[in-house]
């Protein structure tokens, strides 16, 4: 019995040591070729590399679907069709953008008829302007010629005092930042010959009509007023100021009439109550969003071009982190997405604080970009958010071009019923103005400097440094501020045109 026992111990142990054997006969050749060590070493990194990738891209995915709910929860309707949806339907009898095309069609035919001998776009020329000064007669001559050559343009554009309101089309691309605004350049050339035509009524002194192209180059602008495209916000603000221009070219060269003067007032008014602070986030957001949901959809030939162009550069550690980085894009995605978010509750707030909240962000947004050499973090968001930040100044710009416009129809009222200047704005209320007119960069009254030949109305501006009132340009960022001239100071000679350049008379003719 004890004999059998042993025997069939042994045959079991020879079962085994043979099922072992199977086992590692694959790998028997391992101990002869030391290669099959590399290439099993390799696999096993691959295999391990692909299941770190695909974790990092869940992972990813999970943290884009919580800011989605997160961004759902702070703003029921922020997608870009949600957006475009929500834009208010127009009748064609009161849409503005209609109007405005007609216009700058109408231009169009009477040039190619007549082409123009005048630069309505540069009617100022290359005299040394100042608002207080005609201009020279030769060259308002010709403009005044000019705007008779496109009398029915101008006829078209008189409607536009009444059609504070207006709608373009706009095809949205499915990455959102390739969606195309054509209409921008027919708006600005209509705010452009409506200054023209604003400044050659002002030397005739016609009040009404100077002070209907003031209000219609607003409404022109106000025609792309509810667009969630940043770019339409920017040319507003730029309008704007093209108003204020015109304006103080009105006030320089004659006076405007106290029933324009209201008229002016309530248009102003009426930008200030509907401008958004915050709309150009908002904006923002959903663009972002729709670059990045459309990055995450791409094939890897295309995705690698896109996200090499949104970098500005493909270096050879680019070319080696972008495949890498694909994905760790949908947590870039949420990262905009709470940084839009967190953009939008600033933007909300008064605009004079503001500044305060968007440094913080700033410093928020540069600890969480991450650019290597070995580890990357939210570059895509990084190379996007930057421009963002600049909104709430851009916002603030705007706000100050209408306040000091509103201030300063509001001083030439006081002047028209007291016969002086304000010794500051507090004298306005509560006559002229509801409130102090505060500057929004500092939430201070806005600054007012009286000398011999008038008074300078103005907001520190985008510096936050009080320049005594020397105006803004692209070049030097000083103060927004506009001039009013005693009445004795308004309508003075023109001043000697300069030599245009490479002038044969200015240059020394030596043998």
């Amino acid at each position: 019995m004890e004999s059998r026992l042993d025997r069939g111990q042994v045959a079991k142990k020879a079962d085994m040591n043979l099922f072992f054997a199977y086992l590692r006969a694959p790998f028997r050749f391992v101990y002869w070729h030391p290669w099959w060590s590399v290439f099993l070493a390799a696999v096993g990194f691959l295999i391990s590399t692909v299941g770190a990738y695909k974790f990092v891209e869940y992972r990813s995915y999970c943290d884009l679907a919580a800011a989605i709910a997160e961004t759902d929860a702070a703003s029921p309707r922020w997608r870009i069709e949600e957006l475009e949806a929500d834009r208010a339907e127009i009748p064609d009898a009161e849409n503005s953008a209609l109007v405005i095309a007609k216009v700058a069609e109408l231009r169009k035919r009477a040039e190619q008829q007549i082409p123009p001998q005048f630069d309505l776009d540069d009617f100022r020329g290359t005299e040394d302007y100042s608002p207080q000064h005609r201009l020279v007669d030769a060259r308002l001559e010709k403009m005044r010629g000019a705007l008779r050559g496109i009398q029915p343009a101008l006829d078209e554009a008189a409607k536009l005092t009444n059609m504070p309101r207006g709608r373009w089309p706009i095809k949205h691309e499915p990455d959102g930042i390739s969606t195309m605004v054509p209409h921008i350049g027919t708006v600005r050339g209509v705010a452009r010959l409506l200054q023209a035509q604003a400044v050659a009524a002002s030397h005739e002194a016609n009040s009404p009509l100077a002070t209907d192209c003031l209000i219609g180059m607003l409404y022109t602008g106000r025609s792309m007023a509810d667009e969630p495209i940043v770019v339409s916000a920017l040319v507003q603000t730029t309008i704007r100021s093209m108003a204020a221009s015109a304006l103080e070219s009105s006030f320089g060269v004659s006076a405007l009439s106290t029933n324009d003067l209201g008229r002016l007032e309530r248009v102003v008014a009426y930008e200030l109550e509907s401008l958004d602070g915050a709309s150009m986030f908002h904006a923002e957001r959903a663009f972002v969003h729709s670059f990045f949901t459309h990055l995450e959809q791409l094939d890897s030939v295309s995705y690698l071009a896109t996200i090499g162009s949104v970098r500005n550069a493909r270096s050879a550690v680019g070319m080696v982190t972008d495949p890498l980085y694909r994905p760790m894009i949908p947590a870039d995605h949420a990262f905009a997405l709470r940084m839009l978010n967190r953009g939008c509750v600033i933007a909300a707030q008064p605009t004079e604080t503001q500044h305060q909240g968007f440094d913080e962000w700033i410093r928020e947004w540069a600890k969480s970009v991450l650019r290597g050499p070995l580890v990357y973090r939210n570059i895509v968001a990084g190379d996007l958010l930057p421009f963002s930040a600049k909104y709430s100044e851009y916002h603030a710009r705007a706000l100050a071009w209408l306040r000091v416009l509103q201030t300063t129809l509001a001083i030439e009222q006081f002047r028209l019923e007291y016969g002086r200047w304000p010794h500051e704005v507090v004298e306005l209320v509560p006559k002229f103005a509801k409130e102090t007119p505060r500057d929004p960069f500092d939430g201070q009254p806005l600054r007012m400097i009286t000398d011999d030949k008038g008074v300078t109305i103005y907001s520190i501006g985008v510096n936050r440094q009080d320049d005594g009132g020397a105006k803004y340009s692209e070049r030097d960022e000083g103060d927004v501020a506009l001039r009013l001239f005693n009445p004795e100071q308004r309508g003075l000679p023109a001043l000697p045109e300069k030599p245009a350049e490479g002038d044969a008379s200015t240059e020394n003719n030596n043998p």
